[in-house]
């Protein structure tokens, strides 16, 4: 968890979200803002691709910032194996300086872990 300083001093909370979690409205309304909607590919009905994983920062009930981040199976010497792709990022202005964007990554890093990733790639801008 990340930690503001100073008398404003609260916890991120980062956790992973899809169509079906209370703060998915909120979510989306960030994403739709920071204007990377492309980016996350929402199918045509409006629900994330089976293959993405989003996770957002919340300070108390505030969204701070999300990351995304798509599986990718691929064989290598006949092997299969799996990489996670970051497909976005976006932080809320308003947060902008609470190194949220560094919890984002980590967290990313941590659950492309949790889901046996061997690598996970940041796509150029």
């Amino acid at each position: 968890m990340l930690r503001m300083s100073g008398s404003d001093a609260q916890a991120l909370l980062i956790e992973a979200i899809d169509n079906y979690h209370h703060a998915w409205p909120m979510v989306l309304e960030i994403i739709r803002h920071s204007g990377k909607e492309q980016e996350i590919q929402l199918e045509s009905d409006g629900w994330l691709p089976a293959r993405l994983v989003l996770l957002a920062g919340f300070f108390q009930t505030q969204v701070a910032g999300f990351i995304c981040f798509n599986i990718v199976p691929k064989i290598n010497s006949g092997k299969l194996s799996v990489d996670a792709h970051i497909a976005s990022m976006g932080v809320s202005p308003e947060f902008a300086d609470a190194d949220v964007a560094t919890a984002l990554l980590r967290s990313a890093h941590q659950r492309a872990a949790e889901l046996n990733c061997q690598n996970v790639v940041r796509l150029a801008a």
